[in-house]
């Protein structure tokens, strides 16, 4: 009998293990949904990450200015704000809003990409847009596209920082730093 009673008092033990997993299950998934709720705006944040995914997907087969005029309109970015974020030469934005693709290099898209904080599917169709690509052989190819895929919130001077803790601290290598020479 006692190899029958230590059967049932395993089972009651796991019964409850289990009843007290659903409990908490249960709590966490109310406190989830309450603090969604009370939030407000990340209801509105889901949304927008939503179209910038969308939007995101839908763009292919675009020049390099269509794409562009797309993510400068959707994220509303003026000159000032683009000039802040990317730390390009300051005429840059209206240059590259008449010019486009004349005036980008594969360092000046993943500049502009680090600096909009744009994600790696635009990346890649920026790229493809001016004639470049991300080589799985250059290690820097490789270093520019780990900052978009894994530091995408972070901005142009903390992406330089990593950049040189992987060894690209040469001004040729560091985002931001190309002046535009008519």
């Amino acid at each position: 009998m006692s190899y029958y009673n230590g059967n049932i008092s395993r089972i009651k033990y796991y019964k409850n293990r289990i009843r007290g997993l659903i409990t908490l299950a249960r709590k966490l998934l109310h406190k989830e949904h309450a603090g969604y709720l009370s939030l407000g705006n990340e209801k509105t944040n889901v949304e927008k990450e939503f179209k910038t995914f969308y939007n995101s997907s839908i763009i292919s087969g675009q020049s390099f200015s269509d794409i562009m005029r797309k993510v400068l309109e959707h994220n509303e970015i003026d000159a000032e704000t683009f000039d802040t974020a990317t730390k390009l030469h300051e005429n840059f934005y209206s240059v590259l809003k008449s010019r486009g693709k004349e005036i980008c290099d594969f360092r000046t898209v993943i500049t502009i990409c680090v600096g909009l904080n744009l994600n790696i599917d635009i990346t890649k169709k920026l790229l493809k847009s001016v004639g470049c690509a991300f080589s799985p052989t250059i290690k820097l190819n490789q270093a520019y596209k780990f900052l978009i895929e894994k530091y995408q919130s972070k901005d142009i001077e903390a992406c330089n920082e990593i950049l040189k803790q992987l060894g690209f601290g040469d001004e040729k290598y560091l985002l931001g730093s190309r002046s535009y020479n008519k």
